[in-house]
């Protein structure tokens, strides 16, 4: 283990601690890393490495994630900043960048008149995961971001921040956070020239979400994660505006629960989404769902 370039004695019991804890052989990997690096960035005495163990275990016993214990984790190539404001990264969440890689690539998204960029609209950022992803991995996008917690803004600005120190200082000219409900704060420009819409919407409904683990429960924001009765409220905003803001031929990709599958095909083919189609996560359950909008605004008959 690297800590042995130290002293032992401040942690000769931490792994006894860790296996007490009942944390996995990963876990523990994990957890020692992120203890080497609290001491080398010089954010933990090498004299309270013991008792900073002996916490996280202690918020362990009571359920407390991992990922909030570390206060890191993540997602595709980033590194992120992850604390209970925000809604823990899922692996699963992950594919929703390659959805919008594969759309990008077929060069089916008009660019903006002005500027020789595809305009990127995330509904919900979160600890920004999705929004820093799509920017840091093409080049050629503008992203803009709402997320209607200011508590969950600032974790994602913060990330912002990091991911342009850790990897490219020009980021920070190609994403924008704004706070605010759904598509309200987005300046009235970018009507009818948005490429991609895609949000990762709290989608569980209150039965679902009274059923969710503890761990979710206790720790995860709960406006992260149910929007209401159906869990359908979200996905039906997102929908039905995104036709306010798209170019024609944009996209939407949504998150959904499995079982919103067939209610949510419903909402794309309302408001005249055509190419609508539903993609699997890694463990082959219905996960998102993509369509294209109409070349000429539509108005549903309702």
């Amino acid at each position: 283990m690297k800590l042995g370039r130290y002293s032992k004695e401040p942690w000769q019991d931490t792994g006894l601690l860790l296996r007490g804890a009942k944390f996995s052989a990963s876990e523990r990997t994990w957890i020692l890393d992120e203890l080497e690096s609290r001491i080398l960035e010089g954010n933990l005495p090498i004299e309270e490495s013991q008792r900073w163990i002996e916490d996280l275990c202690d918020r362990a016993a009571k359920g407390e994630p991992l990922q909030y214990l570390l206060g890191r984790w993540g997602f595709r190539a980033l590194e992120l900043i992850v604390d209970p404001r925000v809604l823990i990264p899922r692996p699963e969440t992950e594919l929703i960048v390659d959805v919008i890689g594969e759309i990008l690539s077929k060069n089916s998204v008009q660019r903006s008149s002005t500027e020789d960029e595809v305009i990127v609209v995330e509904v919900g950022v979160g600890s920004g995961a999705i929004a820093l992803s799509v920017a840091s991995e093409f080049d050629f996008v503008k992203v803009y971001g709402t997320e209607v917690s200011s508590e969950a803004l600032e974790v994602a600005a913060a990330n912002l921040r990091k991911i342009s120190r850790d990897l490219d200082e020009s980021l920070l000219n190609h994403v924008e956070f704004l706070l605010g409900s759904f598509f309200d704060p987005l300046p009235t420009f970018l009507r009818d020239r948005v490429g991609v819409v895609v949000s990762n919407p709290p989608y569980l409904s209150e039965e679902l979400y009274r059923c969710a683990p503890e761990t979710v429960r206790n720790y995860e924001p709960k406006i992260a994660l149910t929007p209401g009765q159906s869990g359908l409220e979200a996905i039906e905003v997102i929908v039905r505006e995104s036709t306010r803001w798209l170019v024609p031929g944009g996209a939407l990709v949504v998150e959904i629960s499995p079982e919103q599958e067939q209610a949510t095909r419903s909402l794309f083919d309302k408001w005249g989404f055509l190419e609508v189609d539903v993609l699997l996560d890694l463990a082959g359950r219905q996960r998102f769902v993509k369509g294209v909008r109409h070349g000429v605004r539509f108005h549903p008959n309702c």
